[in-house]
């Protein structure tokens, strides 16, 4: 059976898995003939999809074990966080900006140093509110990021891959889950284009 590399399409999968013979989620390059179609319908797509894999065009794209998705999820929702992090403590330099207060004495503004600079300025009521709000935000999401990165760590110290990408210098656990998770077992290719990116380890 055949599915077309949808945002479900692994759930689907994992269902049908038990029932048929081998389950192939063709990704959207070998699908031309579905995507590059002038009439598209379920039922056409359906028949070209049967058609392809009958013909044995379709290899399909590697499936991930569960171990694996839920680490995938689990970075992917720790990104989110981060980002809406930054986005908080961007909003607090921009209240900086707009009142003239200048870069914070300290390299980091959102520590304890750097709270206590914040508390002693004086600010509108307004843009006091918005960066008291957003130090609360900011901590709430200090604390979910800290939950994620347990539970990735737990995980990733389990595969021995992800410990062997930590003995290279400069990439953290983060950085080699991160890696780990953006692998494709069918083709070393990514592989190679990803390492050139690390630190070398000798001359």
């Amino acid at each position: 059976m055949a599915l077309e590399a949808t945002g479900n399409a692994l759930a689907i999968a994992r269902v049908l898995e038990p029932h048929v013979a081998r389950v192939v989620v063709a990704a959207r390059k070998e699908l031309r003939a579905i995507t590059e179609a002038k009439v598209k319908t379920d039922r056409r797509d359906a028949r070209t999809l049967a058609r392809l894999l009958a013909a044995g065009l379709l290899n399909g794209c590697w499936l991930p074990d569960e171990q694996t998705r839920s680490l995938r999820r689990r970075l992917a929702r720790r990104a989110q966080l981060v980002r809406q992090r930054t986005r908080c403590k961007n909003e607090v330099h921009a209240a900086l900006m707009r009142n003239l207060k200048g870069r914070p004495p300290m390299t980091d503004a959102f520590g304890k140093r750097g709270r206590r600079w914040l508390a002693a300025l004086e600010l509108p009521g307004d843009e006091r509110q918005t960066v008291e709000g957003c130090l609360r935000q900011i901590d709430l999401l200090d604390r979910e990021v800290a939950i994620l990165e347990r539970e990735v760590a737990q995980a990733a110290l389990a595969s021995a891959e992800i410990k062997r990408l930590m003995t290279v210098p400069g990439v953290s656990l983060m950085t080699a889950a991160t890696f780990h998770r953006q692998r494709r077992r069918h083709s070393p290719r990514p592989h190679f284009a990803q390492a050139r990116q690390l630190p070398r380890t000798g001359p």
